[in-house]
């Protein structure tokens, strides 16, 4: 809100010698009588609206001396003058995102001039050249504000609109080469499939900003897709998606696979189905201690017990209790049958994973989709990693994560579902935003309701619900601890 006081720039005084006749009185003598005429009041001096396509402009011949103030919000844009009189013309205009003016003139003189917008619109107001007020509202603009949050991280806010109507975007740049500066996840504080909002979860662990991550249940909370936390595997790739892999020399995005497989001392090998994740029909699923206390499977497999090094420990049927260092085997049907053949208490096996491989030197990994960017080119993969219509197509909140050609990062979150402040954008758009910023590789990650980006534990995006989603994961960016140095052996 601001005020500004107009000095006096001019008075003009017109004196007229007139002698009304007071009641009763006479004609002076041997005057005759004067003739009766009409006098109009000078008129009221007229606002001017200047019309187009990406602005609109209003002056406002306000007289002598004036205090205004000024304020936004999502549904309208206001103006107080406080005057001497009101201009003429300020009511009957009209526009498409401005809406339909309205005045109210206020008691203490002066008016109140209403601009219900369709969306926010940057306004400036100021005095002009002629002597009064100048208003100028831009309906098609671009805004970018940037803040320094800490060396090597800035926050930028973006915001647009055009024709189509306002986009709001939120954006995270990280320079690798700070040291210390690093991006990782963090699972809910309940475990495995329990659910905390983003801005929690930077509070708990003092992160300087944090966006959502991967996807998770919205039935059990759990995550689905790749996630690998300081080196423990939380959860598996599912249907070959997309994953970036950070706290390396350099973060990497790429697909992925399972590709779990059972080494015997025989040499025979058997490939996993799953991790961490409800065991179906002839099929061969890992448990490990992230997952909770027992497995929580039904009757008619087989389950065996390993230690932290592969030693098979003890066998059963169902439900086995997880050791806190160890893992469980879970088979049913064919699997069950051929392990059971081979696996007895002191027998060592041993897993193996391509991705340990692809990325031998990631600390973290965070699974999501579609590709977005591939070399600088858009290439979005949503057909191919089997992604749903409701993240496919359409406008909607998208978070999203790039990396530039000197390998830095950026986190994107984007507002949307919400008319008057942010529609959001579809996947190609959201690929175009990560280009412009300049990303040659791009990821997205859960979009929707679970988007959101905080600046210290404060969301600085607006959640489409109304308020944040909890979530089951989110990527923090914090200063690396004494105890964090070195990267774990990536361990199942």
């Amino acid at each position: 809100m601001s005020s500004i006081f107009f000095g006096r720039p001019w008075l003009a005084a017109l004196m007229f010698l007139c002698a009304p006749a007071a009641a009763g009185a006479q004609p002076f003598p041997g005057a005759e009588p004067a003739a009766s005429a009409t006098v109009e009041a000078p008129a009221e001096p007229a606002a001017e609206w200047r019309i187009h396509a990406e602005r609109v402009e209003l002056h406002l011949p306000v007289p002598a001396y004036c205090e205004f103030e000024a304020w936004a919000t999502d549904e309208a844009w206001t103006l107080r003058v406080r005057s001497e009189q009101t201009p003429c013309g300020l009511v009957g205009f009209t526009d498409p995102v401005l809406g339909t003016a309205s005045v109210e003139p206020l008691t203490t003189g002066g008016f109140t001039l209403r601009l219900p917008w369709r969306h926010w619109c940057p306004v400036e107001v100021g005095p002009d050249d002629r002597g009064g007020l100048r208003v100028l509202v831009r309906k098609v603009y671009e805004v970018t504000t940037v803040r320094e949050l800490a060396p090597g991280v800035a926050y930028e806010q973006r915001r647009k609109a055009d024709a189509d109507g306002p986009l709001v975007a939120h954006v995270l740049r990280l320079d690798p080469r700070v040291p210390g500066l690093e991006v990782q996840p963090v699972i809910a504080r309940d475990g495995f499939a329990a659910r905390e909002t983003v801005s929690s979860m930077a509070r708990r662990r003092g992160a300087v900003a944090a966006i959502n991550g991967s996807y998770f249940s919205p039935r059990t909370g759990e995550p689905l897709g790749l996630l690998m936390v300081n080196g423990e595997l939380v959860s598996a790739p599912l249907f070959h998606r997309s994953a970036v892999a950070l706290g390396g020399l350099r973060p990497k995005i790429g697909a992925t696979a399972l590709g779990f497989r059972l080494a015997l001392p025989t040499g025979e090998t058997y490939d996993l189905d799953g991790l961490n994740q409800p065991r179906g029909l002839n099929r061969l699923v890992l448990y490990t201690s992230r997952y909770g206390p027992r497995t929580a499977t039904a009757a008619g497999g087989r389950e065996w017990v390993l230690d932290r090094q592969g030693v098979v420990l003890a066998s059963g049927e169902a439900d086995s209790p997880i050791p806190a260092d160890g893992r469980v085997l879970s088979a049913h049907g064919q699997a069950a049958d051929w392990l059971a053949k081979r696996l007895k208490p002191g027998t060592r096996v041993k897993l193996t994973m391509p991705l340990a491989e692809q990325w031998p030197e990631a600390r973290h990994v965070v699974g999501g989709g579609p590709l977005l960017l591939e070399r600088g080119n858009v290439r979005i993969t949503a057909e191919r990693e089997q992604f749903r219509p409701d993240v496919a197509l359409g406008r909607a909140p998208r978070t999203a994560l790039g990396i530039t050609a000197d390998g830095s990062l950026l986190l994107v979150a984007v507002d949307g579902r919400q008319p008057r402040h942010s529609l959001g954008l579809t996947l190609e758009g959201l690929a175009q935003l990560l280009r412009s910023l300049g990303a040659a590789e791009a990821l997205n990650l859960d979009g929707g309701g679970s988007t959101v980006m905080t600046v210290g534990d404060t969301p600085v995006s607006r959640p489409s619900d109304g308020t944040e989603r909890p979530v089951n994961n989110a990527l923090l960016v914090v200063v690396r601890g004494e105890g964090m140095a070195g990267t774990p052996a990536w361990r199942p």
